[in-house]
């Protein structure tokens, strides 16, 4: 294993103080599944090979979505990893900022799903990119945009279906501040991860309600 995922990994695994006894005697035995793995490559004259996946340029954002790729490779069962990252709250000078931002994040995403080009059981990544609100529609006076309230999400992996779901945004018809209006509730993106990535139904339960999924995946 490289050194980076095993540095990330012992932290991810290690005991905390608070947790219950069950907690960190499961996190202590992903670090001891590591042990045994390396006494048995050694035993049987084996040499671990890393999946070297890291240090591609990326920015913080690729480093993050590298260790996940190495954690999938390494057959984690884990089911769902979070990453996140800011600086998107451009109230001055957007155009710039957001396209740096964006070349890091497209950079990012295609070295993350490039490994994994095909559709593999236990191997087959769903990435759901999502902000905490959008940006208005008009600039400011800083060449920037203020807080709103639609705004976007992507999904990409090897099951996704690509295309755009949801109307396009209607600039001439905002809401009474200004804001976009959005078409398509973010709950139904989340019962389609819920339900169809995750195997959770009904999604309800989580949601609080009934919200169709949306049928963004093959």
């Amino acid at each position: 294993q490289s050194p980076l995922f095993l540095t990330v990994y012992k932290k991810l695994m290690s005991p905390y103080h608070g947790a219950v006894p069950l907690s960190n005697a499961v996190g202590s035995s992903g670090i001891n599944l590591l042990a045994v793995g390396a006494a048995a490559d050694a035993a049987l004259g084996k040499e671990s090979v890393p999946l070297d996946i890291s240090g591609r340029g990326s920015g913080d954002i690729g480093n993050q979505l590298d260790i996940v790729a190495e954690l999938i490779e390494y057959g984690l069962p884990t089911k769902a990893y979070g990453v996140g990252w800011g600086s998107f709250d451009t109230h001055s000078d957007q155009l710039n900022q957001h396209a740096a931002l964006l070349s890091q994040l497209d950079d990012a995403v295609q070295n993350f799903m490039g490994v994994f080009p095909t559709p593999v059981a236990g191997k087959n990544p769903v990435l759901m990119m999502h902000s905490e609100f959008g940006r208005r529609p008009d600039a400011n006076a800083s060449a920037g945009t203020d807080h709103s309230s639609a705004s976007v999400v992507i999904v990409v992996g090897p099951g996704v279906k690509g295309g755009f779901y949801g109307a396009q945004p209607n600039f001439s018809k905002l809401d009474e501040y200004g804001n976009l209006k959005y078409t398509t509730d973010f709950r139904k993106i989340y019962a389609t991860i819920l339900e169809d990535v995750l195997g959770y139904a009904p999604a309800s339960r989580i949601l609080g309600g009934a919200f169709k999924p949306l049928p963004f995946l093959n």
